[in-house]
């Protein structure tokens, strides 16, 4: 604590806890890596045709795919839990 000059009242310190300066790192740390990462793909698409690369073009229709069956799985998850706050809700109003 330290007291401030115009109001003199004591307030807390200026300065970052040692906790969220590590998770500012952390996050700054991620943020770089994923740019750099995205840069050096782009680096790597203008050198090759990645269109041409058969095994990549198959790489990427699996991982669509299974992007597409979590979603609709997700999807139905979320459906169901609606259903089912809906009929707890219609139940909560019949006892009322």
């Amino acid at each position: 604590m330290r007291t401030s000059s115009r109001t003199g009242q004591k307030t807390s310190a200026p300065y970052k806890s040692i906790f969220r300066v590590g998770l500012d790192f952390i996050r700054d740390a991620l943020f770089n890596a994923a740019y750099s990462l995205n840069i050096a793909l782009q680096s790597l698409m203008q050198f090759i045709d990645l269109k041409n690369v058969y095994w990549f073009s198959d790489f990427c229709h699996v991982q669509r795919q299974m992007v597409k069956a979590s979603g609709e799985y997700y999807q139905a998850t979320l459906k169901n839990l609606g259903n089912y706050v809906f009929e707890l809700q219609s139940a909560t109003l019949l006892v009322y």
